[in-house]
């Protein structure tokens, strides 16, 4: 485990785009647990800079799932949901998200490139 305090992305690469879900985004109806599944582009590689728990700077990258994991917790910070910048929200039970990302996983559709120039691209 690592901990990030006040983590700022300095820097995106690349993009990806994935089914993401989140426990803000959910609620039950008639006692089944339901989520709003959102299908969102996030990049590759991020460069983050942040302290520590001993209040040092680092700045760090990560890529990948873990980028992706990283922006949407970060949006968090700054109030964004994963809702607000899905291109498709698809609501269902943790069942459905399965079989969307069965369907059609976690895609890498470029590990360079400027990640606005090619969220916009694609």
């Amino acid at each position: 485990a690592k901990v990030l305090i006040n983590p700022e992305i300095i820097s995106k690469e690349g993009l990806t785009t994935y089914w993401e879900a989140c426990a803000s985004c959910s609620w039950y109806e008639g006692g089944i647990l339901k989520w709003y599944n959102g299908k969102v582009k996030r990049p590759y590689i991020i460069k983050v800079k942040y302290y520590d728990l001993d209040g040092i700077q680092h700045e760090e990258k990560f890529e990948g799932f873990e980028s992706t994991v990283l922006c949407h917790e970060i949006d968090h910070l700054d109030g964004i949901l994963h809702i607000d910048i899905a291109d498709k929200v698809i609501p269902g039970t943790r069942e459905d998200r399965i079989n969307l990302r069965k369907k059609d996983g976690y895609i890498v559709l470029r590990k360079t490139g400027d990640y606005e120039q090619l969220k916009l691209m694609n």
